[in-house]
């Protein structure tokens, strides 16, 4: 792993809702115009960044052993990112986070996971 930056951190995915009618409200049913599942993680969007940028990036991090987990370890490895520190946990799922986006606010709620 010589010449590796190793970024070190949370493993989670990002659920955007964007397009929402209103903002969110108690009792209410919001719709919105689209539905995306990406990934998300500070850490691993910056791996992702570095490695787009032509650098060599490691993740060490916990992910569920869940589909979210494997979303997120395949892209990472689709990316170039090397995962052999990523430990899977049968124990805790991987984290999610929902993104509300209304015209240029956004509302979020995280379920923090691994």
């Amino acid at each position: 792993m010589e010449g590796t930056v190793l970024f070190v951190g949370d493993i989670n995915v990002d659920l955007m809702m964007g397009g929402l009618e209103s903002p969110p409200a108690v009792d209410r049913e919001v719709t919105c115009s689209s539905l995306a599942l990406t990934m998300g993680s500070s850490v691993v969007i910056a791996a992702a960044n570095y490695a787009g940028l032509g650098g060599v990036a490691a993740v060490a991090g916990q992910a569920g052993d869940d589909e979210y987990g494997s979303f997120m370890i395949a892209g990472m490895r689709e990316r170039g990112i090397d995962t052999g520190l990523v430990q899977v946990s049968s124990e805790v799922g991987t984290g999610l986070t929902v993104n509300l986006i209304h015209d240029a606010t956004r509302t979020q709620i995280t379920y923090p996971g691994t």
